[in-house]
């Protein structure tokens, strides 16, 4: 059982879902996929990808990858009741090993927020070079003391430079969470031109 609390309907949550492990399995991140074999009640899920996002209907896959840059997505749909709960079955494969049926329980809670205080910092660094967002530079709060409920998306991406997920160089992304900053798994990284003084996102 894996559960997981999403905030109010008809709201979104990031699905944070460790994948169970495989026998011969070399590289779970790489490999392994989640093949959905029974889609939730209330809700869509859908999966982030280059060009657009897919809803998930049974027999169709997600990896490792896709949970850990949050690229799966929880939608919750249903309006009728304040509070209740949703699960959804899938599997775990490579191609020749094959886990057992796996349940993800979601329970739906109302949570009474406030309003979204954000507060930003410049930074300075090197060309080519990187820096950590952390707290004490990019920092939102709504009250509710839950970090990984505040989610950032990038509308605007730097001009000379990318956010990145620091356990995933190169790959760009335009969304993150409050968690992730806390955690400081997000940096930004110049791209070594020399073309301006100054970058910025929105």
């Amino acid at each position: 059982m894996n559960p997981v609390l999403i905030k109010p309907q008809p709201l979104a949550g990031v699905l944070m879902l460790p994948l169970p492990a495989l026998p011969h399995l070399s590289s779970p991140h790489l490999l392994g996929n989640s093949i959905l074999q029974i889609v939730a009640w209330d809700a869509m899920l859908q999966l982030q990808t280059a060009s657009a996002w897919r809803i998930l209907h049974p027999g169709m896959n997600f990896t490792q990858d896709d949970i850990d840059m949050n690229h799966l997505w929880y939608f919750h749909t249903s309006i009728l009741v304040p509070e209740s709960h949703d699960s959804f079955r899938f599997y775990v494969t490579d191609g020749q090993n094959t886990s057992p049926v796996e349940s993800f329980y979601i329970f739906i809670k109302t949570v009474n927020k406030g309003d979204i205080v954000l507060f930003t910092k410049p930074v300075t660094l090197t060309e080519g070079d990187r820096v950590t967002l952390t707290t004490d530079v990019l920092m939102a709060t709504d009250g509710t003391g839950k970090p990984e409920k505040l989610l950032y998306a990038i509308s605007v991406p730097p001009v000379h430079g990318q956010i990145e997920y620091i356990n995933y160089p190169g790959v760009p992304i335009s969304r993150y969470s409050q968690l992730d900053v806390v955690a400081q798994k997000i940096c930004y990284i110049h791209d070594n031109s020399h073309e301006a003084s100054k970058d910025s996102f929105r």
